[in-house]
């Protein structure tokens, strides 16, 4: 029979170099430890803090500039023949060689009708 360190009961130790009666005392044994050396828990964070930036450099208020510029939209004008040329267009294109399966040929279709469905959009 050997004694536990952390709670001080008698237990039957299973392997010979037992210190603990169970996991819970194992681990509680742990934190005490720790938390009496003052030791934070889990992984040091130091390494993640960053580096230190002079104080000139500190003390300057953060402002955050995007890098790229706004995109400008552009509003293309067309007329309505020219909308239904590209639907015309659209209409009669023939499947790639590569998209030529059942899934291929299903999605080359919805493809088609989503383009045509927002050229149409555009006529109204």
């Amino acid at each position: 029979m050997k004694k536990c360190l952390n709670c001080g009961h008698n237990f039957e130790p299973l392997k010979p170099k037992a210190i603990y009666c169970s996991d819970a005392c194992r681990t509680e044994s742990y934190r005490k430890k720790h938390k009496k050396e003052g030791a934070k828990r889990g992984r040091p964070r130091s390494i993640f803090d960053g580096p230190k930036l002079p104080k000139n450099i500190q003390d300057e208020p953060k402002q955050w500039v995007d890098p790229k510029p706004p995109e400008q939209k552009i509003n293309p004008v067309f007329n309505n023949q020219d909308i239904l040329k590209q639907i015309s267009a659209i209409k009669e294109e023939k499947i790639p060689k590569e998209r030529d399966t059942i899934f291929g040929r299903k999605m080359w279709n919805y493809d088609q009708q989503k383009r045509v469905k927002e050229l149409e959009n555009k006529l109204k």
